[in-house]
C-alpha cells in the first residue's frame, strides 16, 4: 500500500511538472507572439499613416494641376478671343485703306484723263518728291489734309493754270497713297507678329497642358496603387488585431488554468517529497517490526 501511495504521489508530481512546463512554455510563446503581433500592428499603422499622407498629398497635387489646367484653358480662350478681335480690326482697317487707295486711284485716273499729257508730266514730276520727316500720319489726318488742300486751292485759280492745280492735287494724292501703303504694310507686319506670338502661345500652352495631364495620369496611377495597398494593409491589420484578441483570450484562460499550479508548484513539490520520504521511512520501520515479531 505504501509503494502504491508513493507511486501515486510520484505520478502526480510528474504530471504537475509536465503541466508546469507546459504552462511556462505557453506563457513564453504567447508573450513572444503578443510582442510580434503588436509590432506588426504598429508597423501596419505606420504604413497606413504614411500611405494615407501620400494619397492626400497626391490628391492636393492633382487638384493644383487641374486648377492650373483650368486657368491655362481660360487664358487660351481669352487669348483666342483677343486674337479674333484684333484680326477683325485689322481686316476692317486694311479694307478701309484699300478702299481709300482705290478711291484715290479712280480720282487720279479721272484727273489724268481730263487734263491730258500736260497733267501726266506734272504728276510724274510731283511723284518724285518725298514726303518729309517723322511718323506717317493716319488716314483720317491725310483725308483731312486733302480736304483742306482742295478747299484752299480755289485761291490759286487766278494765278495758276488748271493743269498746275490738278498736278498739285495729284501730288497730294500720291503722298496720301504712299502713306496709306506704309500704314498698311506696318499693320500687316503687326498682324503677322501678333499671329506668330498667338500661335507660339498656343503651342506652349498645349505642351504645358499635355505635361500636366500626363503628370495627373501618373499620380492617379500611383494613388490607385497606394489605395489598393492600403486596403490590403488595413485587412491584414484587422486580421492581426483579431488574432491578438484571440491570443489575449487564450492567455486569460491560460492564467485561470495555470496560475494556481505555478504559484504552488514548489510548495506542493516539497510537501509531496516530504510525504514520500515519510512513507519510505514508515515502510522501513514496518519492515523492521515484521522481522522482529516472534513466529506463532
Amino acid at each position: 500500500m505504501i509503494d502504491d501511495m508513493v507511486a501515486v504521489l510520484r505520478k502526480e508530481q510528474g504530471e504537475e511538472e509536465k503541466k508546469t512546463n507546459y504552462c511556462k512554455k505557453e506563457f513564453d510563446e504567447s508573450e513572444d507572439l503578443r510582442k510580434d503581433l503588436n509590432q506588426t500592428i504598429q508597423d501596419q499603422l505606420t504604413t497606413i499613416d504614411d500611405d494615407e499622407g501620400t494619397v492626400n498629398n497626391l490628391q492636393e497635387e492633382m487638384a493644383m494641376l487641374m486648377e492650373r489646367i483650368d486657368k491655362l484653358d481660360k487664358m487660351v480662350a481669352e487669348a483666342s478671343t483677343q486674337r479674333k478681335y484684333e484680326h477683325h480690326e485689322f481686316v476692317i482697317a486694311l479694307a478701309s485703306n484699300n478702299a481709300a487707295l482705290e478711291t484715290i486711284g479712280i480720282a487720279k485716273q479721272r484727273l489724268l484723263k481730263f487734263y491730258g499729257p500736260d497733267l501726266v508730266q506734272e504728276g510724274q514730276h510731283g511723284r518724285q518728291e518725298q514726303v518729309s520727316g517723322g511718323q506717317s500720319p493716319s488716314f483720317a489726318q491725310l483725308r483731312s489734309k486733302s480736304r483742306t488742300f482742295l478747299g484752299s486751292s480755289k485761291q490759286y485759280e487766278g494765278t495758276h493754270t488748271m493743269a498746275q492745280k490738278a498736278a498739285a492735287i495729284i501730288k497730294l494724292m500720291d503722298g496720301i497713297t504712299n502713306d496709306v501703303k506704309k500704314e498698311s504694310t506696318n499693320m500687316q507686319a503687326q498682324e503677322d507678329d501678333a499671329q506668330n506670338e498667338y500661335m507660339q502661345f498656343l503651342a506652349d500652352s498645349k505642351a504645358k497642358r499635355a505635361a500636366d495631364a500626363q503628370s495627373i495620369a501618373e499620380k492617379e496611377g500611383t494613388k490607385a496603387q497606394l489605395e489598393t495597398d492600403l486596403h490590403k494593409v488595413r485587412s491584414e491589420k484587422k486580421s492581426k488585431e483579431a488574432e491578438l484578441t484571440s491570443l489575449q483570450e487564450y492567455v486569460a484562460n491560460l492564467h485561470k488554468e495555470c496560475d494556481w499550479i505555478l504559484e504552488n508548484f514548489i510548495a506542493r513539490k516539497e510537501a509531496r517529497a516530504s510525504e514520500i520520504d515519510q512513507m519510505i521511512k514508515a515502510k522501513i520501520v514496518l519492515a523492521s517490526a515484521d522481522e522482529t515479531t516472534p513466529e506463532e
